[in-house]
């Protein structure tokens, strides 16, 4: 009968007895329940280390079958508890482990998976605005500030700039700033005439960055030229051997006209001397030579008359001066090429008019045929390429307001440092006004002072008249506020209203020394608006007032500089030379 009852005692104590891991995990959980993280990790890490094998159905409690998840429980408590780095290594052996977390809980494993890695990763705010201002700066012409920001972005937060792949989009940024330095070179080469080597250029611009839209205009225009240059030479041989010698003359000179450099390289200036020769011996032998020369001095005269029109800007009155010419010799070469040349600045004003009016399809196209009709008229190939950058920093900028990106008032401002007068006659200023203002970098206020240790109370006092209560100086923020509404007038176009302003503040000299400074720099910034675009003699005395307020606020504050994004370079130039004085 003992024996048998020893026997019953000790299958109870089997029976009843708790495997590895139940009774921490049982009490660990429970804590979770309770919001009480602490304990829970106490308890769920002896259960890890007494059985760390997760699984669905666990003996637990004699028979009983209970879930077993240690390692996801101690990503709960560690989560909440903001210990991001345990709660990082539980996740992902409750990730690779089998069965290492509820089914049923699959999408908070996802949730917990991002928000721990922004545990372990905060993004900075400066980051994402950073990050917006180099993608809104990613267009030919910008793309140095893209770099720029883009690199920010980059060493504010390398793990996030890493995570989304903004690598890829840094590399774009440089092959743009590459690509805008070689559309800079195409350029100035074809100002100087060397259309192969600027062809080679425009074509390495779009090469770095297909989207380079004036590179790709610019190769158009210089293959136009290459174009032109075949037919006009082409049109030129076959009419010398057919003895049409005026018409062989005109076609070189056009040709000269669409491409100098290699009218040069192929020696076709043998050619027109000899045609030149043969069309003097021809009237000659018709005339005779005493008429011959009567004609050739009428037609000389008639065109150093046409000629002084041209270089006086009278370019209507050319062809009335060219009438005698062409009475003489309807097939002159030399009076065709200028009435061409006169014809291109015509062509060229009518743009400007229609730009006037609005209407900057036509004026484009008038651009374009001023600048077939005559290759070297740069004034045209200028005209046509502000048109159509404004023409994009303008969608770009509409786009960017329209969504309240601050990064629109970037692409607004430099749209209006192109073309101030279009900028007014499309109602700019009111979609920069609506983009969300920047404010005026101001200096922290000081830091309280230190509280003065408590006075004992004396016995006895005495009476006294009570002191005047001082007077409390306006927060910072209200300090600053007249400040940034007149730089907000100054950046939306009012730069009258801004300057009465700012001066209002400088005059008042209430403000702590940081705002006055930026006050003062921002004066002339408004005064050194004013010169550049004086068409009197205000400019030089607008200059030197401009120049006298940024001294003022050097002397406030000698490390202020000047808002690369809101002011234009030559303005920059102007408060450097403050600083050399």
């Amino acid at each position: 009968m003992a024996v048998a009852a020893l026997v019953l005692c000790a299958w109870a104590a089997a029976a009843f007895a708790q495997p590895p891991g139940c009774v921490p995990y049982r009490n660990g959980k429970k804590a979770i329940d309770a919001g009480q993280w602490a304990q829970a990790v106490t308890e769920l890490k002896k259960a890890e280390q007494a059985d760390p094998n997760p699984t669905d159905a666990k003996t637990c409690e004699g028979n009983l079958s209970n879930p077993y998840y240690p390692q996801y429980y101690l990503t709960v408590a560690y989560f909440n508890l903001q210990d991001f780095q345990n709660a990082s290594l539980y996740l992902n052996q409750a990730k690779t482990r089998k069965k290492g977390f509820p089914a049923k809980d699959a999408k908070e494993i996802d949730r917990y998976t991002r928000e721990i890695e922004v545990g372990l990763h905060p993004r900075p705010n400066d980051f994402n605005t950073t990050l917006a201002r180099a993608e809104a700066a990613l267009r030919p012409g910008a793309c140095a500030g893209a770099v720029k920001d883009f690199t920010d972005a980059k060493g504010i937060s390398p793990y996030w700039f890493d995570k989304e792949g903004k690598g890829a989009r840094l590399s774009m940024a440089e092959k743009c700033v590459q690509s805008d330095q070689l559309y800079a070179d195409a350029k100035s080469l074809v100002d100087r005439g060397q259309l192969g080597l600027a062809q080679q250029r425009a074509s390495a611009a779009i090469a770095a960055y297909p989207d380079a839209s004036a590179a790709t205009a610019l190769l158009g225009d210089i293959q136009t030229r290459n174009r032109t240059f075949d037919e006009q030479k082409r049109t030129a041989e076959q009419s010398a051997g057919a003895g049409r010698l005026a018409d062989a003359k005109t076609a070189y000179t056009r040709a000269r006209s669409a491409n100098a450099e290699r009218f040069a390289s192929e020696n076709l200036d043998g050619r027109v001397t000899d045609i030149d020769r043969r069309i003097k011996d021809e009237e000659v032998r018709l005339l005779g030579e005493e008429k011959a020369k009567a004609r050739q001095a009428r037609v000389s005269n008639a065109l150093a008359s046409a000629r002084e029109a041209f270089t006086g800007g009278r370019y209507a009155d050319v062809n009335a001066r060219l009438k005698p010419v062409f009475d003489e010799d309807p097939s002159n070469a030399d009076a065709r090429d200028l009435k061409s040349r006169a014809d291109s600045r015509l062509l060229l004003a009518d743009g400007r008019a229609l730009e006037n009016k609005r209407n900057y399809k036509d004026a484009e196209a008038k651009f374009q045929a001023a600048f077939t009709a005559d290759a070297t008229n740069s004034d045209a190939s200028a005209a046509l390429d502000t048109s159509r950058k404004f023409a994009d920093l303008e969608r770009r900028g509409r786009q960017l307001a329209g969504s309240r990106n601050p990064q629109a008032r970037e692409v607004l401002v430099e749209a209006q440092n192109l073309d101030r007068a279009r900028f007014q006659r499309e109602n700019l200023a009111g979609v920069l006004a609506s983009v969300p203002q920047p404010v005026a970098p101001l200096p922290p206020p000081p830091p309280p002072p230190p509280k003065p240790a408590p006075v004992p109370e004396p016995v006895a006092k005495p009476a006294t008249t009570p002191a005047p209560a001082a007077t409390t100086p306006a927060p910072l923020a209200q300090r600053a506020a007249p400040v940034n509404a007149a730089l907000q007038r100054l950046f939306t176009g009012e730069v009258s209203a801004a300057i009465t302003d700012l001066e209002t503040v400088v005059a008042a000299g209430s403000a702590d020394r940081g705002t006055l400074a930026i006050a003062h720099a921002y004066l002339g910034v408004a005064h050194a608006t004013l010169a550049l675009s004086a068409a009197d003699d205000s400019a030089a005395s607008r200059r030197e007032k401009a120049l006298a307020e940024f001294r003022e606020a050097r002397k406030l504050k000698t490390d202020l500089t000047l808002s690369t994004k809101l002011v234009s370079p030559r303005i920059r130039e102007l408060f450097d030379q403050s600083r050399a004085r």
